[in-house]
């Protein structure tokens, strides 16, 4: 696609392509810049440091871990 994280436009594509609702949607990485910028297009970003806290934080959303 020519597009690299964290641009919003690969975000973008993606919830287009896929007619993703950003706000049904997670996105984990470890790059916390990667987090942010899904963040700010309204997806629930994680910052991955360990499984633990990513567990921690699909619960919070209500998801099942």
């Amino acid at each position: 696609e020519g597009l690299v994280k964290p641009d919003p436009a690969i975000y973008q594509l993606l919830l287009q392509r896929y007619a993703i609702t950003p706000s049904r949607a997670v996105f984990i990485d470890d790059r916390l810049e990667n987090v942010e910028a899904a963040r700010g297009l309204g997806l629930h970003g994680i910052h991955f440091t360990d499984p633990a806290a990513v567990r921690r934080a699909l619960r919070e959303l209500g998801l099942p871990v």
